[in-house]
């Protein structure tokens, strides 16, 4: 049997693929990555993160379902409106974070109401905090 070497390969130059790949998965479409509550929770050694909500002078506390950098959902007792703003504030570990935040969907959910909110100003610092955890979580975990 003889021997393949690279110059039997034929180029690859001038072939083209006559469609574009376009995932039809909704997380992959997202921004950015998004963690878990359980996740949150292995992280920072609690059972939940919980987080506090103001909006429309009532004040919720529950625990944050998913957190990305930018933006997170709860399940609230009630659906609030679409494009409201809201003032969220919860702990990281450490880290406290307060931001106002603007309702992006609400869908009736089992325990609630599961409601997103994108935040607005968020600071550089605590993007970037919120950025690394994924990182984080996935090297603890091979540890």
């Amino acid at each position: 049997m003889k021997k393949k070497s690279w110059d039997d390969i034929p180029s690859l130059e001038g072939i083209s693929v006559d469609w574009d790949y376009t995932s039809e998965a909704a997380r992959d479409k997202r921004v950015a990555l998004r963690i878990s509550s359980s996740a949150l929770g292995r992280l920072f050694g609690a059972k939940e993160v919980p987080a506090r909500i103001a909006a429309k002078g009532q004040t919720y506390t529950i625990p944050i379902c998913n957190l990305s950098e930018g933006g997170m959902a709860v399940s609230l007792p009630v659906a609030l409106p679409d494009d409201l703003v809201v003032t969220v504030g919860f702990f990281l570990g450490q880290r406290k974070v307060i931001t106002k935040a603007r309702v992006c969907h609400v869908r009736p959910h089992d325990i609630g109401n599961l409601t997103g909110l994108a935040f607005l100003h968020l600071g550089k610092e605590t993007v970037s905090f919120i950025r690394g955890l994924y990182p984080s979580l996935v090297l603890n975990s091979m540890v």
